[in-house]
């Protein structure tokens, strides 16, 4: 039960909290009372909670703020710890209202109240210590568990409170996979045909691995995008039989379920599952992750510093743009004036095992006539997710986010979100190169060449993310 809010009006002042029983405690003047009648005239009869050793009464009108009587009492008057019990009362609340709040929070917020409290309130204030394990019980009864951090997948308990986002719950030996959806969401599943997936590992509450999301696309066009997260998973590991797990619970959950495309990123248990579970959909990698590893792969060998090295290996990543069938065509034209130096040897032979040839990945890659070429939209939610949540939440916290931002993704998906005119321009000029091939207007030799300055803006951002992260993980790795 929710602790009651003070009433007060003119110098009379009423404060009430909550019983370990749930009842209320009339805070007044330096003592405590616990009711004892209620009288037809609306007034009510008050006792002290020292009774019987303290024979102090009051009643009271509430409605009207008045005291109708009272009686002397023996014990000795304490306004500190009637504004301690009120604080403490008030940091209860907090708790079982604001699961986003850590418990600490609270208690800090608490403390911090106290900057204009008398000396004895702030003395007699508990320690941290000393409230937390009361704090943390109220906190799990609010939300219907026993605790909220656990050691073990199979023990975690979804809160009563998440039982209708809860979308299923699977759990085998040790194995566990969560998922959550709003009805909302689980309506867009069942309609939409363009799915988005990845997964972010940063955020996600132990004993999980991963939280994996799936976004749909709900109504993009040239002009605006309008991608949404609708599913939420926790995994606890990221082995082929857990998507296959995952994708068969979504679907036998969701039975109209019938995606035509994926987006993902390039990791390949997430591809075989989808083949394996959705033959008759398209299936297709991010563009900007196709890049970076292919950019990341050029930089260890030392490739992206020489002008001629350097277009090598942009012509090889524009062929994405290509239609699939002209793919060996413009692969055959670069490799006619491929440098020969051992360097881009290797390189060459680690795009052939890796993606020319590389039957889970060919095709795949290739982001010919699509809208959209790159998982960024998720990458962009997943980073303002992290920033939110941090690297210690707990489940409770967790989903509540995740439920906040599911009701928050609801309202923002009925507005237009309007892309950028440089990123509608930078689209049009692209495809008006590849339309030209494709009409025969030009070669694919020339196509190619055109193509190639568009990748390089990529390119930078690409090899200077790589280049930061190298040296972040050489200052980490030094203080070790």
């Amino acid at each position: 039960m929710a602790d009651i809010p003070s009433t007060s009006s003119g110098l009379i002042h009423f404060d009430f909290v909550t019983s370990k029983r749930g009842g209320r405690v009339l805070l007044l003047e330096g003592h405590q009372y616990y009711q004892k009648k209620e009288y037809k005239n609306g007034s009510s009869y008050w006792r002290c909670v020292n009774w019987p050793k303290c024979h102090g009464t009051t009643t009271i009108m509430l409605t009207e703020n008045k005291i109708m009587k009272s009686t002397v009492h023996k014990c000795q008057k304490s306004i500190a710890k009637n504004e301690v019990r009120k604080a403490i009362s008030i940091c209860k609340t907090k708790v079982s209202e604001d699961f986003k709040k850590t418990i600490p929070t609270v208690y800090r917020e608490a403390v911090i109240s106290l900057k204009d409290a008398s000396d004895d309130t702030i003395k007699e204030f508990p320690s941290y210590k000393n409230v937390k394990s009361n704090l943390y019980k109220k906190r799990n009864m609010a939300v219907g568990v026993k605790k909220t951090r656990y050691a073990i997948a199979t023990d975690v308990e979804v809160p009563d409170i998440f039982q209708k986002f809860l979308l299923f719950d699977y759990k085998y030996k040790n194995n566990r996979i969560i998922a959550f959806a709003s009805d909302t969401s689980r309506d867009i599943i069942s309609r939409e045909k363009h799915f988005f997936g990845d997964g972010t590992f940063k955020t996600c509450p132990r004993p999980f691995l991963q939280l994996y999301t799936l976004h749909a696309d709900v109504g993009s066009s040239e002009k605006e995008t309008k991608i949404m997260p609708v599913l939420y998973a926790l995994l606890t590991n990221q082995k082929q039989s857990a998507y296959n797990l995952l994708f068969t619970l979504i679907k036998k959950s969701i039975p109209n379920w019938d995606p035509m495309k994926f987006t993902v990123d390039f990791e390949a248990a997430v591809m075989s599952t989808l083949e394996e579970k959705f033959p008759e959909a398209s299936i297709k990698g991010c563009f900007y992750h196709f890049n970076r590893a292919i950019w990341k792969k050029a930089e260890q060998l030392n490739l992206s510093k020489n002008k001629i090295t350097r277009k090598h290996v942009a012509l090889l990543t524009v062929l994405a743009h290509l239609p699939p069938e002209a793919v060996t065509d413009g692969y055959l034209y670069i490799m006619e004036d491929s440098p020969t130096d051992e360097a881009v040897t290797k390189f060459n032979d680690y795009f052939v095992k890796q993606w020319f040839e590389n039957n889970l990945m060919k095709d795949k890659w290739c982001c010919y006539g699509e809208r959209h070429r790159t998982t960024n939209k998720l990458e962009g939610w997943h980073a303002i997710l992290n920033r939110t949540l941090g690297k210690s939440s707990n489940l409770v916290q967790f989903l509540k986010t995740l439920e906040d931002d599911s009701i928050y993704q609801k309202i923002l998906s009925t507005k237009t979100n309007q892309r950028r005119p440089e990123q509608i321009e930078y689209d049009k000029r692209i495809n008006n190169i590849v339309n030209r091939f494709t009409s025969g207007e030009i070669m694919v030799d020339l196509c190619l060449e055109k193509l190639c300055p568009f990748i390089f803006k990529l390119f930078t951002r690409i090899v200077v993310c790589q280049r930061i992260a190298f040296v972040v993980y050489q200052k980490v790795m030094s203080s070790e």
